[in-house]
């Protein structure tokens, strides 16, 4: 790995659903 960008949800404000997550994030395996 040469770069990574760590991401992290706050605890406050809007929190993302499921779906949203798998679109930001489609690298993630299904449950």
């Amino acid at each position: 790995i040469k770069y990574a960008e760590a991401f992290e949800i706050c605890e406050y404000g809007r929190q993302p659903n499921e779906e949203e997550i798998r679109r930001l994030f489609p690298f993630f395996p299904r449950k």
